[in-house]
């Protein structure tokens, strides 16, 4: 009922829509007995409860509080097994947000833009390269 907080609701779902990869947080103890099939099930209906629509390939589900399930249990492979509290499985949900967002990494030492005025200058470029402007091209780039 809160103009404010309706708001930043529809912000937050505007973000979900947009977003490169949306990681999905959910509580180990509450899915320790289901299968991978029903977890995904589970995300799909958390997701439709909340009124959010995302692409689901652009999702990463981490499985929280690992560490409080009472026997080894595995999820299914897009699925990452997390405990925040003792630190387990946060290099492997580091590692699967970085291949994520950037699954062919440029080689040690590259020069990579990282704004987006060098991505577009670095595009002149080119574009005056395929058309044989080399002068123009040079001068796009300084």
């Amino acid at each position: 009922a809160d103009d404010l907080e309706s708001a930043g609701i529809v912000l937050a779902h505007d973000q979900l829509a947009e977003a490169d990869l949306v990681v999905w947080v959910l509580d180990a103890q509450t899915i320790e007995s289901q299968t991978a099939a029903s977890l995904d099930k589970l995300v799909g209906q958390q997701l439709a409860l909340a009124g959010v629509e995302i692409n689901r390939s652009s999702l990463l589900m981490a499985v929280n509080k690992i560490d409080l399930l009472r026997s080894q249990t595995s999820f299914e492979e897009n699925a990452i097994a997390i405990s925040a509290l003792e630190g387990t499985g946060l290099d492997g949900l580091l590692e699967a947000i970085a291949n994520s967002l950037v699954p062919q990494p440029p080689a040690v030492g590259a020069a990579v833009p990282f704004t987006e005025r060098q991505v577009l200058l670095l595009e002149q470029a080119v574009e005056h390269c395929e058309q044989g402007q080399g002068d123009r091209a040079a001068a796009a780039l300084e």
